[in-house]
Parts: C-alpha cells; sequence; structure tokens
C-alpha cells in the first residue's frame, strides 16, 4: 500500500514538472526584441524591456533577488520580458532614452514605450505593478499602430490618452492628450476640448502635480463657465489646493461644489475631501 502510495505521488509530482509547474519554474526570457515582439504580438501582450550589464552590481541584486521570486514569477505570464544587454544593444539604449542602470521600460506589443522605471526595484513592487497593468493591450497596439500611420490622428491621440488613463498610466495619458489639444478638431469642438482638460486635471492630481493641476481647471472655469462640468472643475481645485497645503482655499471651493450642486457625485467626493482636512 506504501508502495503505491509513494508511486502515485512519484507520478503527480513528474505531471506537475511536465506541465510547467515545477518549483524551479523561472521567468523565460527573450533576447531578441523582434521575436520577442512578434510572441507579443500573438498575445496581444505588453512587453518589459530590463536593461542590465555585467559592471552593473544593482542588476546583479534584480537577478539574484527579485526575478527569483516566486509571486513576480507568477505574474510575469501577464507579459514578456526582454532582457537586452547595455553594453551590447546601445541603438536601443538610446531609442528608450535609458541612461542608467537598472532600467525597466514597459511598452506596449510593438515596442512603443509606456512608461520608464529607473534603479532598483523590490519583487514586491515589481509584482504589484505589473498585476496593475493591463495583460490585453490590443486596443493600445490598434491605436499605436494608428498613430504610426499618422502622428496627427486626433481620435487615435483622444482614445489613447483615454485608455492609459482608465490604465493608470497617468503620466503618458498627459503626452497623447496634450498632442490632441494641438489639433483642429479640438478647436472645432469645445466640448472635446472640455472633456480632455478635465481627464489632464485629474490626471494631474494622480500624478501629485498639484500645481498643473490649478492652471488646468482655473482654465476650464475661465473658458467653460456655464459647463455642467463645473462642480468637478472646483472639486478639481479644491483638491489641488488641498495638496498644496492652501486649506483655505480647499475649504472655499469643497464647500461651493456641496453647497450649489448637493446631488452631484462632484459633491459627495468634495464631503470626503472636506472631511480629510
Amino acid at each position: 500500500m506504501r508502495f503505491r502510495q509513494t508511486l502515485i505521488l512519484s507520478l503527480l509530482a513528474c505531471l506537475l514538472n511536465a506541465t510547467g509547474f515545477a518549483q524551479d519554474k523561472a521567468i523565460v526570457w527573450y533576447t531578441d526584441l523582434e521575436k520577442a515582439s512578434a510572441a507579443a504580438r500573438e498575445t496581444n501582450q505588453g512587453m518589459m524591456l530590463d536593461f542590465w550589464a555585467d559592471w552593473c552590481a544593482p542588476c546583479r541584486v534584480m537577478e539574484k533577488e527579485v526575478y527569483t521570486d516566486k509571486e513576480l514569477i507568477a505574474a510575469s505570464a501577464r507579459f514578456v520580458f526582454v532582457k537586452l544587454d547595455f553594453d551590447k544593444q546601445e541603438e536601443l539604449a538610446r531609442k528608450y532614452s535609458v541612461d542608467s542602470l537598472p532600467a525597466l521600460v514597459f511598452t506596449d506589443s510593438y515596442g512603443t514605450a509606456l512608461f520608464h522605471s529607473s534603479g532598483l526595484i523590490s519583487a514586491k513592487i515589481l509584482t504589484e505593478l505589473i498585476r496593475s497593468l493591463p495583460d490585453d493591450v490590443a486596443d493600445i497596439n490598434r491605436l499605436g499602430r494608428l498613430l504610426a500611420r499618422d502622428k496627427n490622428n486626433f481620435d487615435a491621440l483622444d482614445g489613447m490618452g483615454a485608455l492609459l488613463k482608465g490604465a493608470g498610466l497617468y503620466r503618458k495619458s498627459n503626452e497623447y492628450y496634450s498632442e490632441a489639444l494641438k489639433k483642429d478638431p479640438v478647436r472645432r469642438n469645445i466640448q472635446k476640448k472640455e472633456s480632455i482638460l478635465v481627464a489632464m486635471g485629474f490626471n494631474h492630481l494622480e500624478l501629485r502635480q498639484s500645481r498643473e493641476a490649478v492652471k488646468v481647471f482655473e482654465k476650464c472655469i475661465k473658458e467653460f463657465p456655464g459647463s455642467e462640468n463645473r462642480p468637478l472643475f472646483m472639486l478639481g481645485l479644491g483638491q489641488a489646493h488641498r495638496v498644496l497645503g492652501n486649506t483655505q482655499k480647499a475649504r472655499a471651493f469643497l464647500k461651493a461644489v456641496i453647497d450649489e450642486h448637493p446631488r452631484s457625485d462632484a459633491s459627495r467626493k468634495a464631503k470626503e475631501t472636506l472631511d480629510s482636512l
């Protein structure tokens, strides 16, 4: 009986190893960006480019202590991982503006950069970051291809800004929104301009760029005085001044939202912000 149990356990262990669930499972790395991109496009996955060098001590720490973490290994299936030698891939390092190591560049399936991370990063933070990003970038790929053919495509710029905002990539979102604001459709469609500015303002707040947020929301109040989004403008100003430490101004804007638009969603958020002052 004991022999039969041992045999069954051995067979199960072999099966787990054969199906990729072995204890020593590791991150699958590509070293050729073109091959990695081809694989990523097949599954609509993003890529994580890891620039490293033999002389980089933090890179060795990443190799030994970060990329061996079980949680990170499990999360790695969401992305295509690419390891690039900084000294041998100088052209790629310049393309992605990598000037210090270690450097991680997250891209769409085609290699268009979404954001960078420089310096040593812990396994826990990297795992959380990867899990927070979309594991299907089909829409980002589609818009990226449109922009590769026509960098002035307003709908693609606006759409990319919205997609990246939804993915929590606020800085990159604002880059696309900024370009969209320069295009002719915005000049002809004041509502579209307003929606982009509001989105940018709240992106600035997420990035703790409170002064920039104040400028955007003040611009909205000035340019769109009769807008139904006025409570959002004032909410944004209240939240921005709160971060800046301008408590009196923050209270004034937040109370105005509550008094003037008591049933709005902005009023609820204003109350929550006011309670935290």
